[in-house]
């Protein structure tokens, strides 16, 4: 007969801990929910308040490896950012005010502040400025930077500029001057002595060429970035009774994470920068969910379970414990082992030139199979 005493000694010997479980195919392992938003195959943040799809370069099932999010397509080579803007979601007056931050480096006048099908040049930091050159154009007095800038002997160029400005428009002795818009891209205040946004620029005499501003990585290509550097791993499966040895049909299968430093931080951090924008991006893990391939559902633990060890109650375990009992044999599944996925939720924050943004879920996976076998009692 097979009586509690006999069960805790037969429990105490097989519930020997075990690091490492075998690694599975992702492809074999039953799917946990990951919210990419529809029809994302990743994450889709809102950073600087766009909506963003950001696909997998390696994840959410990553078996051991840090997560690795791809570059979002379509930023980046073609984008320019302003230190002294502001994001898109800033209220209309600060847009108005500042600008954007974010911009074409080319304004062909259908990408950039106003889609007029003008062409405004190329984004310059010197002057805060779109210009493009007039080499027909022939200096004359009445054009801004004349006096400064060589007069008869300067070059002419057609400036789209941003505010602030350092002097309204009818004493502005260089480009910067015509940052002082009468009407702001999204509307506000009439200043008479301004320029007219989305009009044809002015025209503005240059000592030289200025030079074009780099394209530099957009916000979304840093958050990428500072969010790759905060390596989040899934969980380092380990169970007891061992992978090596299988479980035991309605024996309690203990669950934890081994290796806590990297799968189980108490939090991450990272930074990217460029063009005077930093994202401040941290992580810290939230709960782990079990899905051990037998049907049930997952089960959730809230923390990153309780090792198995000699002085352990297999019938008492602590409140913190992470446990699953298998009611059937795994003989008849394909290979003869169940397929475990285990992830781990992190939420995840940033934080963008020290202020924060917003923040998310991202779930990180770890694949194992696991054998579950019946104890078998002899009678006379």
């Amino acid at each position: 007969m097979l009586t509690r005493r006999s069960f805790s000694r037969i429990a105490s010997v097989i519930l020997t801990p075990s690091i490492g479980a075998t690694a599975a195919l992702a492809a074999a392992a039953p799917g946990l929910a990951q919210d990419g938003g529809a029809g994302c195959d990743g994450v889709a943040p809102v950073i600087d308040g766009e909506a963003q799809c950001i696909t997998w370069a390696r994840g959410p099932v990553t078996d051991g490896a840090p997560l690795e999010l791809a570059a979002p397509a379509g930023t980046g080579s073609t984008t320019c950012l302003r230190p002294e803007g502001v994001d898109l979601a800033s209220p209309a007056g600060q847009l108005d005010r500042y600008g954007p931050r974010e911009i074409p480096c080319v304004w062909t006048g259908v990408a950039g502040p106003d889609r007029d099908g003008t062409h405004r040049g190329y984004y310059t930091r010197v002057w805060d400025c779109y210009v493009q050159p007039r080499p027909r154009q022939t200096p004359s007095p009445e054009m801004v930077g004349y006096a400064a800038h060589g007069g008869a002997d300067g070059l002419v160029y057609l400036a789209s500029c941003f505010p602030p400005p350092p002097a309204p428009v009818t004493h502005a002795t260089d480009p910067r001057g015509l940052g002082h818009w009468r009407t702001g891209p999204h509307g506000g205040e009439p200043d008479p002595d301004g320029a007219i946004w989305g009009g044809t620029g002015q025209l503005v005499v240059l000592p030289e060429a200025p030079p074009p501003a780099e394209p530099e990585p957009s916000i979304a290509e840093l958050w990428v970035e500072a969010v790759n550097q905060l390596a989040m791993r899934g969980p380092e499966i380990t169970t007891a009774p061992p992978v090596r040895t299988g479980g035991l049909v309605h024996l309690p299968t203990w669950l934890w994470t081994a290796n806590p430093a990297q799968t189980w931080p108490d939090r991450l951090q990272a930074t990217a920068a460029a063009g005077g924008v930093r994202v401040d991006a941290h992580a810290e893990p939230s709960h782990l969910e079990w899905d051990m391939g037998d049907g049930q559902p997952p089960l959730r633990c809230d923390g990153p379970g309780v090792a198995w060890g000699p002085e352990s109650d297999v019938f008492h375990p602590p409140a913190d414990a992470c446990r699953h009992t298998y009611q059937r044999a795994s003989r008849t599944q394909p290979d003869g082992a169940f397929h475990i996925l285990a992830m781990t939720t992190w939420r995840v924050w940033w934080e963008i030139n020290g202020e924060y943004d917003n923040e998310l879920q991202i779930q990180v996976g770890t694949t194992a199979t696991y054998q579950v076998n019946e104890l078998q009692v002899l009678t006379r």
